[in-house]
């Protein structure tokens, strides 16, 4: 499902103190813009390594990506994935199987099924809609109303209208974006 907080969350991790100081490299791929497994490779080579990579070779960007993950901790972040033709993805993986131990494919997709090629065992969650009083903390956390306010009354009645109104369209995800605005 669209708009649920999937890149959200995904954001969260990605750039948290912990999660950062625990891997070497990190790179982050909006896959849905241009999944072609070339350009993927391609950009997660020139996020991990500068200068830019330029090659348009599949086997030489694999070889050139492998030999910079082999011996490192890596999260990788492959974005809005929508495309699930499994030979495709298990070629582009080849130079992933080289990492240490803890090092993470992190991947957000709306499809159940692109999420099973991805993770044949099954290590995969989905999400679904905050529930009313975790959208209610979320929005409280990302607005200026505070539970001290001698109006925070009223702007609870008024934020949790928008949280119901944004819950039944699109999901909480939004419903914090319309607040941080």
């Amino acid at each position: 499902m669209d708009g649920i907080g999937k890149t959200t969350l995904a954001q969260l991790v990605y750039n948290d103190t912990k999660v950062m100081a625990k891997f070497e490299t990190r790179a982050w791929v909006c896959v849905a813009k241009n999944s072609d497994p070339v350009n993927v490779t391609r950009t997660i080579t020139r996020v991990i390594d500068f200068p830019p990579c330029n090659m348009d070779n599949f086997d030489s960007l694999q070889t050139d990506l492998k030999m910079k993950l082999t011996g490192k901790t890596f999260l990788v972040d492959l974005d809005d994935v929508w495309h699930d033709q499994q030979e495709t993805w298990e070629n582009f993986l080849k130079p992933f199987r080289y990492e240490s131990n803890g090092s993470k494919i992190l991947l957000t997709t709306r499809s159940e099924k692109v999420a099973s090629v991805f993770a044949t065992n099954n290590l995969h969650y989905q999400l679904s809609l905050l529930l009313e009083e975790d959208c209610w903390s979320v929005f409280l956390k990302h607005s200026s109303i505070s539970t001290n306010s001698k109006q925070y009354t009223t702007l609870e009645l008024i934020g949790r209208k928008i949280i119901e109104k944004c819950k039944v369209t699109v999901g909480c995800e939004n419903t914090w974006r319309f607040i941080a605005q």
